[in-house]
């Protein structure tokens, strides 16, 4: 869906004109560096889970609970790369419409999607996987931890 969004607003630029964010350059290149560090925590983190990833919400019986790694650090890293990803989109395309379009469309898909992933871990892996929540942000590190 972002993008259709981001087609749009290139295509036909004077429809979304109105629009238009006046960025300085270090804004942009700030975007260059969020979507690098989103791209590499999302290459380690499919590292670190190996044949664990899947797309579905299904757990196999021989998954075991990864806490190396990104995992150390963060229950959702995957995650954390995607908010990385939409907020260098932001960034990059000095449109509030196309830029935020990516921040937009996955808010509901993440608001909805982790609680359901947190019920089904805990619900496989029980008080080790809430120990785990314990010792772990969802996508940010806890600090002191």
């Amino acid at each position: 869906m972002p993008v259709v969004y981001v087609l749009v607003s290139y295509e036909f630029p004077a429809w979304l004109s109105f629009a238009n964010l006046q960025w300085s350059r270090w804004v942009q290149w700030l975007g260059v560096l969020i979507l690098m560090a989103g791209l590499a925590l999302l290459w380690r983190a499919h590292q670190d889970l190996g044949s664990q990833w899947s797309a579905t919400l299904a757990i196999q019986l021989e998954h075991t609970l990864v806490r190396r790694g990104v995992y150390r650090y963060v229950r959702h890293p995957i995650y954390a790369a995607l908010w990385l990803t939409a907020f260098a989109q932001f960034c990059l395309l000095p449109n509030w419409l196309a830029g935020g379009a990516g921040i937009v469309c996955f808010l509901p898909l993440y608001l909805v999607r982790v609680p359901q992933e947190e019920q089904s871990l805990l619900a496989h892996f029980g008080e080790v996987y809430r120990t785990y929540m314990q010792q772990t942000g969802r996508v940010l590190p806890r600090l002191g931890r």
